[in-house]
């Protein structure tokens, strides 16, 4: 048998949810290149959702604190940690530890000792192979922290880290805080950020950035083969959750402003908890426009988009995300060839090139600008148009292409184990 370690995966629903469709791309991978792999999910359902090979584990564990282990977190948290983080706070992020920061870092702190003493309860005959061991969490928060604590105490444990958005944007978060970054990256054996903004971002804020490292995501292409688009309808897409950061809203006010004399079809693909709100809103705005036609297709996995795009006439995708890490669904949607228009937040930058692939809207886009981007594609010859498309699927090919990116990815995790 070729040498294979260990994999301990924590996670927020995978392999019990599909919320973390992207970890599912690369468990493909993963699944084969580790002898063993126990998964930690904080989800609470109970069957996996995907079917997994023998050799994978799962376990949930609790992720909510009841009151009294609330007042034992209070009394059990490091005093020292405390200090290191004051000081961080105060000079790194130039803000006060107030309450709600010292809240935030002792729940976090001890939701990741309970997850180390589930984990340690679990695996209590495998961490004696510590050397064999690589635990990796998906996100960098109190997973990632419960990591770093089993790192600790079990040294000779690989432990890493992938950083994706929210988890590495300050200003993302409650009180705009991170809680122990410094902790994380200074006992963590390495950090991987899915952009290089989201790098660059958090390596300004600390001193010593040799543990970050970027690994870019990757999605698979459509199974079918792609074929020359038509360009009326000229098909809009769209996909994302349906929450306040993502703006939807503004999408459908700059297609209200569309011309009227070319059909449009707008699909979304998501589901949210302003569902209603933008049902309510496309009704209004969109439904006397003869010339537009909605579909809100709710939620819709991941293959079954790449299927949507490989068997129907899609021209563009947008994105009015009001923050980013690097989104997946733009890789997805150039995995089609088909070009893209996105406000220029986190790594946005780093997918779309400006009138090469597609266009980079503002961060804050009035719905004008928008509708501006929208019809230089409807009003663009054919031969360019073919242009942007062979752009969108080469940008694809090159730096998202899940067969590359994680192989290599798994390639380098496994080194020194």
């Amino acid at each position: 048998m070729p040498d294979k370690k260990t994999l301990i995966l924590l996670t927020d629903f995978f392999p019990f949810e599909a919320y973390e469709p992207y970890l599912e791309n690369e468990f493909k991978y993963l699944s084969e290149a580790f002898e063993k792999i126990f998964i930690f999910s904080a989800s609470e359902k109970q069957k996996a959702i995907y079917d997994l090979p023998a050799n994978i584990l799962y376990y949930n564990f609790p992720a909510n604190i009841q009151m009294s282990s609330k007042v034992n977190a209070l009394l059990s948290f490091d005093k020292g940690l405390f200090k290191t983080e004051k000081k961080f706070v105060n000079s790194g992020l130039q803000q006060k530890m107030d309450l709600i920061k010292i809240k935030i870092m002792i729940m976090e702190y001890f939701k990741a000792k309970m997850l180390k003493k589930y984990i340690k309860k679990t695996l209590h005959e495998e961490l004696k192979n510590q050397g064999n061991i690589l635990i990796y969490s998906y996100w960098c928060d109190y997973k990632a922290i419960a990591a770093a604590l089993l790192k600790k105490e079990f040294p000779r444990m690989k432990a890493i880290s992938r950083a994706h958005g929210w988890d590495v944007y300050f200003e993302r978060n409650t009180a705009g805080y991170l809680p122990l970054r410094t902790f994380l990256f200074n006992t963590l054996d390495k950090v991987f950020f899915v952009s290089e903004n989201g790098k660059a971002y958090t390596s300004a804020k600390f001193d010593d950035p040799s543990k970050f490292a970027l690994a870019h995501l990757g999605t698979n292409q459509p199974a079918q083969p792609i074929t020359e688009q038509k360009k009326e309808p000229f098909h809009i897409v769209s996909c994302s959750s349906l929450i306040p950061l993502k703006r939807i809203r503004l999408l459908i006010a700059a297609i209200a402003l569309l011309p009227q004399d070319i059909e449009i079809l707008w699909t979304h693909f998501g589901d949210g908890i302003l569902m209603n709100e933008i049902v309510r809103l496309c009704q209004k705005k969109l439904s006397p426009m003869i010339n537009v036609h909605v579909d809100l297709e709710g939620y819709v996995s991941n293959d079954e988009v790449l299927k949507f795009y490989a068997e129907n006439n899609v021209n563009l995708l947008v994105n009015t995300s009001s923050t980013e890490g690097l989104p997946v669904t733009m890789m997805e949607a150039m995995s089609g060839a088909i070009p893209v228009i996105g406000t220029n937040v986190g790594g946005v930058g780093e997918i779309i090139k400006d009138n090469f692939n597609g266009f980079l809207l503002s961060a804050n886009p009035e719905p004008k600008e928008i509708t501006e981007k929208i019809v230089s594609f409807i009003n663009m010859s054919g031969e360019k148009y073919s242009q942007f498309r062979r752009n969108a699927f080469e940008t694809w090919n090159t730096k998202y292409n899940a067969a590359v990116n994680f192989p290599s990815f798994i390639e380098e995790i496994k080194q020194d184990i």
